[in-house]
């Protein structure tokens, strides 16, 4: 691990999401909060825009609307 964002290269704090619950996202917390299109779920909300959220790994739904694509 570089130290450095995968996306903007800023550098990376001590409290940072990589440090969180067993991830390596490599990514600041900006870059984490506001993803890029490529890494952007699919899904559409009830409001019928995009989801904003992140993709889950290598899927390409964020958490909730996997959830909601095997429910149904």
């Amino acid at each position: 691990m570089s130290g450095r964002c995968r996306i903007c290269k800023s550098k990376l704090g001590t409290r940072n999401h990589t440090s969180r619950m067993k991830t390596n996202t490599g990514l600041c917390v900006s870059c984490l909060r506001n993803p890029i299109e490529e890494e952007q779920c699919v899904g559409i909300t009830s409001k019928g825009v995009r989801c904003k959220l992140r993709k889950y790994k290598d899927a390409q739904y964020c958490k909730v609307h996997m959830w909601m694509c095997n429910d149904a």
